[in-house]
């Protein structure tokens, strides 16, 4: 009651329309949220809020914290189906194993990983920290190396199967005598379009 006297005495004072006064104080009123409920007097009447020309910000939806749920849920399926078609597995990889690493393809001869062995000293979820036979240390994710296997060593005693590169001439194959092709007569080149045979000749 003392806020909507003051109101009146201001409106008089300055002589200003008393309906229009009464009416922004009643708006600012019904809409500020009260000290001792924190609710404002027109959301506790109607139930909800009434749209001012006060900034404010979006009350919080539980609906849209259900959409959210779904959709993380329906994100999860999808990885785990694609996770299960593409036979997708964590990296099994630990601290001083031997790795290989991938290296970037300059010609048709590249192959795809580096003959030199790597060994890890550090495993941070997909992100491994491999060492080079030098002490240098590198960063790199855990797709762009693969596990080292004594497998994968050159072994000495490879050879190379020449009978497989070079073939012997089969003495079975019949040779043809150049002699006896015979060649096909020679045409000549000049036109005789036009003219009169040479028995005509006088």
């Amino acid at each position: 009651m003392r806020n909507l006297n003051k109101v009146i005495k201001i409106s008089y004072a300055q002589g200003g329309n008393l309906e229009e006064e009464l009416n922004k104080f009643l708006t600012a009123y019904r809409t500020t949220p009260h000290g001792t409920t924190g609710k404002a007097p027109d959301e506790m009447l109607f139930k909800r809020r009434l749209r001012t020309k006060i900034p404010e910000l979006v009350p919080f939806d539980k609906c849209d914290e259900e959409v959210r749920d779904r959709d993380a849920v329906l994100k999860q399926k999808g990885k785990e189906y694609a996770d299960d078609k593409k036979n997708a597995k964590y990296p099994d990889l630990k601290v001083n194993d031997k790795v290989l690493l991938q290296q970037r393809k300059t010609c048709k001869t590249t192959t795809m990983y580096e003959h030199d062995p790597y060994e890890i000293v550090d495993v941070n979820g997909s992100q491994v920290t491999i060492k080079s036979g030098e002490g240098v240390c590198y960063k790199r994710n855990s797709s762009h190396v693969r596990k080292f296997e004594e497998s994968d060593l050159p072994s000495g005693n490879e050879h190379i199967d020449e009978s497989e590169h070079f073939k012997e001439p089969d003495t079975n194959e019949q040779v043809i005598d150049k002699s006896l092709v015979v060649a096909e007569p020679r045409r000549s080149s000049r036109s005789t379009k036009g003219r009169a045979p040479e028995r005509l000749d006088l």
